[in-house]
């Protein structure tokens, strides 16, 4: 992250509301996010380098709870791509488009989010192949990039959940292409599955409550604004809710519901992108038998660094308290057993390496 974007991160968690009370720290939340949205894009900025404030009135500012959600998705795009549900929201809110807008236009957007996300796969596939290559190489240090990548994503509240969603799926994709494969294939089978079953209802909630706070465009000031109409009242004839006529603490309700909705969602977006880039990696016909399980390896052992991060295998979307301690529990004696399988192979053909593949593989098959 640049200076910026680590000091916004800094002071919006600060004013973060949903964890703090009262409407100052919602309106220090909201300047903060303000500054942001201007100091971090590049036009904005240098119309108000340029005439100061006069130059930003007209700007279209983001609700500031949105745009921090936002924001922390965009964090990980390296290896998660942008989620689509953000790149929707953002031409969303940019173009102040209602509900009713969106459902018109929504057969184009469709096609291009399916392309969209054949590529999306293909740049995360990509990424993490470039950053496990120096481990693949075997260099000892190659795990210090990406510490100080992980590093450097920290500082959202988001940041958890996103992490243990990646190193969940890393890890078992590359199971499935290492030894016991079975039970990790399940583990994807199911977790697949169960999203595909709640992201529906997920869906159909947050639509729901776009349509009835954002329905119109009158309502969309509700939730992008400038300068110009922060302080206006829209009068809308009573014909349909809008989020800045409710009190302070309803607005936070609705509000925050709208972003769990999101996050459900993300998480659920990333979790599919991150397997499908992850098989793409480990599937690759270009590459021979041998080269495929060190790239497996290596992911596992990225998995077991986001794990870290993760806070050890915290929370993630789906399943109840008791099934997560059961899983972890079961996770943690299947890595030892892997462990001492890998340590032990590794020795194995470490040993025997450029002694002459023909006269090894004569031995192993001769004693066994």
């Amino acid at each position: 992250m640049n200076e910026i974007t680590e000091r916004y991160f800094k002071l919006a968690e600060n004013y973060y509301p949903y964890q703090r009370s009262g409407s100052t720290v919602f309106h220090n939340f909201r300047k903060v996010n303000e500054a942001y949205q201007v100091l971090g894009d590049i036009d904005k900025k240098r119309w108000y380098n340029k005439y100061g404030y006069d130059g930003i009135k007209q700007v279209n500012f983001m609700n500031p709870s949105i745009f921090y959600l936002l924001s922390s998705l965009e964090k990980f795009k390296d290896f998660t791509g942008t989620p689509q549900i953000v790149t929707l929201l953002r031409f969303f809110f940019e173009k102040r488009l209602s509900m009713n807008d969106l459902e018109n236009k929504s057969e184009h957007l469709l096609k291009f989010m399916e392309q969209y996300q054949k590529e999306r796969e293909a740049h995360v596939s990509e990424y993490l192949l470039n950053i496990l290559q120096p481990c693949i190489a075997g260099d000892s240090k190659w795990n210090v990039p990406i510490i100080t990548k992980l590093e450097g994503l920290k500082g959202s509240r988001f940041d958890i959940p996103i992490l243990e969603s990646l190193r969940w799926i890393f890890k078992h994709v590359a199971k499935t292409h290492l030894k016991k494969s079975s039970k990790s294939a399940k583990k994807l089978q199911q977790r697949t599955q169960a999203n595909k079953q709640e992201l529906a209802n997920i869906n159909n909630n947050l639509m729901s409550t776009l349509k009835e706070y954002l329905g119109s465009s009158e309502q969309m000031n509700s939730i992008t604004y400038n300068f110009e109409n922060i302080n206006s009242n829209v009068d809308n004839g009573n014909q349909s809710k809008n989020i800045s006529d409710l009190s302070y603490t309803d607005q936070k309700e609705i509000l925050e519901k709208i972003v769990s909705y999101i996050v459900d969602i993300s998480l659920y977006d990333i979790e599919n992108t991150a397997l499908n880039a992850a098989e793409q990696l480990l599937s690759d016909n270009s590459v021979d038998e041998k080269t495929l399980k060190k790239r497996a390896q290596s992911l596992k052992k990225l998995s077991s660094i986001m794990e870290r991060y993760a806070g050890g295998g915290g929370e993630n979307c789906g399943g109840n308290v008791e099934e997560k301690v059961g899983e972890n529990v079961e996770e943690k004696g299947e890595e030892v057993e892997e462990n001492v399988e890998e340590n032990f192979e590794g020795k194995f053909e470490g040993k025997f390496e450029g002694k002459g593949e023909g006269n090894v593989e004569g031995n192993v098959e001769g004693n066994f």
